[in-house]
């Protein structure tokens, strides 16, 4: 919802629906966020489970950083904007989309150059190039599945001319076109 710009039916900004509920769900005391994660395994039953969970490594301490952004300003490499649906460019240090519940910044080992730049700047100390995955089991008394969906592969089907033609574009690159927040 996050790259949405407006929503139906009453045009109102997609953040601005968004936002206020992140926050909500991230000030909670009985709710943990945990992103860039991955389950590996679910044992138990209904009221006790036992779930193993991976923590992929953001390169930066989620425990140091402030979400202050200056290791994102200083970065010298450019990186594929995933959020922009590959119509811009970010740093390879970012944050996934403004507003980001949890607000944590992360490097993308792939693109980082390892130029300690970031890690000079950041006066948290958060920058951790050689930080682990790590992985966790919690006990708890409930799971709330929300399995998303896969969206739909224009390059697949060339009838449409995607990748072909510039003025042919997905909804949700559509949806990024037209944001006030987007790439253009």
């Amino acid at each position: 919802m996050a790259q949405l710009d407006k929503t139906f039916p009453t045009n109102d900004c997609a953040m601005c629906i968004v936002s206020p509920k992140l926050v909500e769900a991230g000030r909670h005391p009985n709710i943990d966020l945990i992103i860039n994660s991955t389950i590996e395994e679910v044992k138990g039953t209904a009221g006790d489970f036992q779930v193993v969970i991976r923590k992929k490594s953001l390169y930066i301490n989620p425990d140091k950083c402030t979400g202050c952004g200056v290791c994102a300003q200083q970065c010298p490499v450019e990186s594929i904007d995933l959020f922009n649906e590959r119509l811009a460019k970010c740093k390879a240090t970012y944050v996934k989309y403004p507003q980001a519940v949890p607000l944590l910044f992360s490097i993308n080992r792939d693109e980082c150059i390892g130029c300690g730049i970031c890690q000079g700047v950041c006066k948290a100390g958060a920058v951790e190039y050689e930080r682990e995955d790590q992985v966790v089991e919690l006990n708890v008394g409930a799971i709330v599945l929300a399995p998303g969906f896969d969206e739909f592969n224009p390059e697949q089907l060339k009838v449409y001319g995607y990748g072909e033609y510039k003025n042919v574009v997905t909804s949700i690159e559509f949806e990024r076109i037209l944001s006030a927040s987007g790439p253009y």
